[in-house]
């Protein structure tokens, strides 16, 4: 991502965080229910249950809460680069191992059974499209067994000022150059999809 990007992205979810607190409102979900209508879908990835995993971008970290509400014990840690979020995360859910950063910056590094990204790449930026390819390799990169990430669609009706709507054939294809184990959902919502990705 472009530092003016960066930048751009760092002022609007402040901005948001400021004006709704701990809310799916900060995070840009319409809904908190579609929120976690999405968060079921990637963790049905496969039994994480007592594994490691690694939340990129991760908000409010909202995904852990999501699993401790339904018993679904793990090894949490996170990375998020808004530092409103972080200082929320660390004084509300101080059990939860996040760190401050940018994911694709060269000195994260470190592997995970499993790792997710939920709502990321929904902010349409400069190089939308090569910051989500190079987001999905690294995080195949730093699993050991699989990646689950979603998308809006480019199948959706209405296109909102400021999505990136990604088309799910040529996402498919892309993680399909990273290994040959891949699914792709579309049946959940008209306008998102879902993606797994397995080392094997």
């Amino acid at each position: 991502m472009q530092q003016g990007d960066k930048s751009a992205i760092i002022e609007h979810f402040e901005k948001l965080f400021a004006e709704h607190g701990a809310s799916f409102e900060s995070l840009g979900y319409g809904r908190r229910e579609s929120q976690a209508q999405r968060f079921e879908v990637m963790a049905r990835i496969a039994d994480i249950r007592g594994l490691s995993i690694l939340d990129v971008c991760c908000g409010l970290a909202d995904f852990y809460e999501f699993l401790k509400t339904r018993g679904i014990r793990v090894d949490y840690s996170g990375i998020e680069i808004i530092p409103a979020f972080v200082r929320h995360i660390k004084q509300a859910r101080p059990e939860a191992k996040v760190v401050a950063g940018d994911f694709l910056d060269d000195s994260f590094e470190g592997e995970w059974d499993y790792v997710f990204a939920g709502g990321i790449f929904y902010r349409e930026v400069s190089d939308s499209l090569d910051l989500m390819r190079r987001s999905i390799a690294k995080m195949f990169k730093m699993c050991r067994k699989g990646v689950a990430f979603n998308s809006l669609s480019s199948y959706a009706d209405e296109k909102e000022p400021g999505e990136f709507l990604a088309s799910p054939e040529e996402t498919f294809a892309f993680c399909k150059t990273l290994t040959k184990f891949v699914t792709l959902r579309h049946d959940y919502m008209p306008h998102d999809f879902t993606i797994y990705m397995y080392k094997r």
